[in-house]
């Protein structure tokens, strides 16, 4: 079976490719190379989650969201993402996202 679990984590691609519950990648899936919007949507999550930290010579850290508004219209984004990833997977994929686990995570 395969499988994409849907994870932020800081400077990793969002999607974590897995085939019979072993990790292969996080990458775009090859079925979806085609389609530059939805891959240009999901790098664009990435670079918004990765300025959420400080990472330079001196510091790394986590400094979050500005308010909660920009919180929310990120987290609105994911989920309109996942849903055409989706979509477009057409069945060939597992999609395992939890809009509450995103949220608790950030």
């Amino acid at each position: 079976m395969k499988r994409i679990i849907i994870k932020f984590e800081y400077k990793c691609f969002p999607l974590w490719l897995y085939e019979n519950d072993i990790f292969v990648d996080n990458i775009f899936p090859e079925i979806l190379d085609d389609n530059e919007k939805l891959e240009k949507m999901f790098d664009e999550l990435q670079e918004m989650f990765d300025s959420l930290y400080i990472d330079n010579d001196i510091e790394f850290s986590y400094v979050g969201f500005a308010d909660e508004l920009q919180k929310e219209l990120f987290v609105k984004k994911v989920c309109e993402a996942v849903d055409e990833l989706k979509v477009k997977l057409n069945n060939d994929y597992v999609v395992d996202f939890s809009k509450e686990k995103l949220i608790t995570n950030l």
